[in-house]
């Protein structure tokens, strides 16, 4: 299922829906207004995925339309973008009947009164964790960046990167090693 799911992402993707969604949020986000970027993403990911059903499905087309142009091409890090995107789409998923087997389903097997009930009890955890992604990723991926171009070496397996954080105000002492597939 999640794979039938990610191909109807990427055939949105492929019928422009991104783009579209791009030149709409364009006139919303102030140019560098980073944290604007983040929450419009965050929210979109989880408004798309509460219109799909899925997380998988609007992964494709809110990161094509918003994550790639307001956010990686200001240089936010890919990673923490892609990682915390899909997962602020999942804080959709526990706020639609689009997503049955997850909110519908138990409802009716624990034979609740309203068919509802299940999503109208993860609605405020489902806002607090949207609310966590928004503050997560605004502070991950533009206050920690990652300088592979200074002071970097590969070891020679290839399995892992060892690479400087660099923190706005100064360098972090250490190193971090990240795994990575080269």
């Amino acid at each position: 299922m999640p794979q039938l799911l990610a191909a109807l992402g990427v055939l949105f993707t492929a019928c422009g829906v991104g783009d579209v969604i791009s030149k709409g949020v364009a006139s919303i986000i102030p140019d560098g207004n980073r944290f604007i970027a983040v929450a419009v993403y965050c929210v979109g990911m989880a408004l798309f995925t509460i219109i799909m059903g899925n997380g998988f499905a609007a992964f494709s087309v809110i990161t094509v339309g918003i994550g790639i142009p307001f956010l990686i091409m200001q240089k936010a890090n890919p990673v923490v973008v892609g990682a915390m995107g899909l997962t602020a789409g999942y804080c959709g998923t526990l706020l639609t009947p689009m997503a049955a087997n997850f909110n519908i389903m138990p409802a009716a097997l624990l034979e609740t009164k309203s068919k509802y009930a299940v999503i109208k009890a993860q609605a405020p955890m489902a806002v607090v964790m949207l609310i966590i992604h928004i503050l997560l990723l605004s502070i991950l991926t533009f206050c920690y960046h990652i300088n592979n171009s200074r002071n970097s070496r590969v070891k020679e397996t290839g399995a892992a990167l060892l690479a400087e954080i660099t923190i706005p105000h100064g360098t972090f002492a250490g190193r971090a090693v990240l795994s990575s597939l080269l």
